[in-house]
């Protein structure tokens, strides 16, 4: 599902994403983005300046997305 609906339509490779992470840790609902952003920050897998993604989906197809750019 992450090639197909995040991936390939938004531009950008898995490589620069956590999905190796989540295939490991599993959904957490409503949390998983939360988790994601704390994996980054506490393992420093983004600097100054870069724009972090949160992206999520849940029941009824509803969509959410935050663009955060560490500080």
């Amino acid at each position: 599902m992450f090639l197909k609906e995040f991936s390939e339509p938004l531009g950008f490779r898995p490589e620069n994403s956590l999905l190796e992470f989540g295939c490991t840790l599993g959904h957490l609902g409503a949390g998983d983005q939360m988790v994601g952003l704390r994996e980054m920050m506490t393992k420093n897998l983004a600097s100054s300046g870069d724009l972090i993604g949160l992206l999520g989906v849940g029941v009824g197809q509803t969509w959410s997305a935050a663009v955060l750019e560490v500080c």
